[in-house]
């Protein structure tokens, strides 16, 4: 099934599987002083974080190594 799922649709922040590290929370990530940046915070199960440009995380939704789950 193909990616249906858009970066810039991203509502607060979103539960997603990714094959590579499993269950994982992305958001638009923010600076200090609470404007976002343009890239995607991503925050992994053992708490470790990092951050992706927009076109590296839809990217990774494209090619199926992340799905977003909805509810």
């Amino acid at each position: 099934m193909p990616n249906t799922f858009y970066i810039e649709d991203i509502d607060g922040c979103e539960f997603v599987v990714s094959k590579i590290v499993g269950r994982m929370l992305i958001s638009f990530h923010r600076n200090a002083d609470g404007y976002e940046t343009g890239l995607i915070h991503c925050v992994y199960p053992d708490g470790s974080q990092c951050t992706k440009t927009e076109e590296e995380a839809q990217g990774k939704l494209d090619s199926g190594e992340w799905t977003v789950i909805r509810g």
